[in-house]
């Protein structure tokens, strides 16, 4: 059988400042920066449900680790 691979893209937001010796006063000013994750499931299509997996529980199980870095410093 062959491989089948889906992907869930997730976007959020994330802040911190760089408090190195280096950076410019501007880096060191909380900013904030965009972000896209993906995530990628591969197996094979399950002949009972027809497909890998459910894309909800992928988008379920990856929004738990995206939503402890949203809008966070």
């Amino acid at each position: 059988m062959r491989s089948v691979i889906i992907e869930c893209k997730l976007s959020f937001e994330s802040a911190h400042r760089n408090l190195s010796a280096t950076a410019s006063e501007r880096t060191r000013r909380l900013h904030g920066h965009s972000y896209e994750a993906t995530v990628a499931v591969k197996g094979v299509i399950d002949p009972q449900i027809g497909w890998v997996m459910d894309f909800a529980e992928v988008k379920d199980r990856a929004s738990e680790v995206i939503d402890r870095l949203d809008h966070r410093i």
